[in-house]
């Protein structure tokens, strides 16, 4: 059995606690206890995380895919650091922020969500057609399923990965089609990260969302994407103020599956204290279409004790 980590320790071991590399403090958002100067290898991972039955020829893929990437993460770091960065650092930055996106477990959740509800939907029109057939052999049974609360389904955890594997290049993509921003963090209060480090910034319901990636306490990635291909993408460093740090640490906690992590705590625990029932859903919009429905999704961070109220 591996121990396969989905959030890699070399990206952790950005995060390390001063003096003690490897070592990272973190608080737990389903009991608040504080976990201190602890070593990276211990948390982000589960047991054949990287194990899938859908790829029989090679069911660890996904280490032929992040091989190049990992392995040049301090080389980026450095790149950044120097204010140098070029295409080809971006390409290698990217395909790692395409696997964050799609393989862990909040992705697989929020993927596990998507698939069900596009099932669900699909069955739905077979029923409503089926109960306007005056011959139909299954109307009683599809009466007595509704009488009991409906269908529910149920996707494998396994297909889930597997299409997010499918959909790693196109995602990489993607992160090089705009402009990228690297923040600059000068101020008292460090970035922190989590178990769920790639987080989308809604600032308008009319926009798309903002790409916010932490990648050390001094340094963290914005990724504005527009309506229209920008064909002339200029990239640029840009230092933050301390409102932005608070601003972008409080989304990544709203965004944290369970695990936040930082090298220096600045008040940490009161941060995920006011936020520790926020978790990434996929809010699912239906609209009449046609003949069927179209379905919207977006994957945000929502407070989930005010929702089931």
């Amino acid at each position: 059995m591996a121990k396969d980590h989905y959030v890699a320790q070399t990206y952790l071991k950005s995060f390390s606690v001063e003096h003690k590399e490897g070592f990272v403090n973190a608080i737990r958002k389903n009991d608040l206890k504080q976990l201190n100067a602890i070593p990276v290898k211990s948390i982000c991972y589960k047991i054949d995380w990287g194990t899938n039955s859908y790829f029989p020829n090679n069911p660890r893929v996904i280490e032929d895919y992040l091989k190049p990437f990992e392995s040049k993460w301090t080389t980026c770091i450095k790149a950044l650091s120097d204010e140098k960065f070029d295409i080809e650092i971006k390409y290698l930055m990217s395909g790692y922020m395409a696997y964050l996106k799609t393989y862990t477990p909040t992705a697989t959740r929020l993927g596990e969500k998507g698939l069900s509800e596009v099932v669900r939907q699909t069955y739905e029109v077979l029923e409503r057609k089926e109960l306007l057939n005056p011959d139909s052999k299954y109307a009683s049974i599809i009466k007595k399923i509704q009488k009991g609360g409906g269908v529910r389904v149920d996707v494998k955890t396994d297909y889930a990965k597997a299409l997010g594997v499918q959909s790693l290049y196109s995602i990489l993509q993607w992160h090089l089609r705009f402009p990228w921003r690297i923040l600059m963090n000068d101020t008292s209060i460090p970035f922190i990260t989590s178990d769920n480090p790639v987080c989308w910034q809604y600032w308008n319901e009319h926009y798309y969302p903002d790409l916010y990636f932490p990648i050390t306490p001094k340094i963290a990635l914005l990724i504005h994407p527009t309506r229209e291909v920008n064909t002339t993408v200029v990239d640029a460093s840009m230092a933050i103020n301390l409102e932005g740090v608070k601003l972008f640490n409080t989304l990544v906690v709203k965004c944290a599956e369970d695990l936040v992590i930082f090298s220096k705590d600045f008040g940490v625990e009161a941060l995920v204290r006011e936020f520790k029932d926020w978790r990434v859903e996929k809010l699912v919009t239906k609209l009449p279409h046609e003949k069927g429905t179209l379905i919207w999704t977006q994957d945000r961070p929502v407070n989930n004790i005010e929702q089931k109220s």
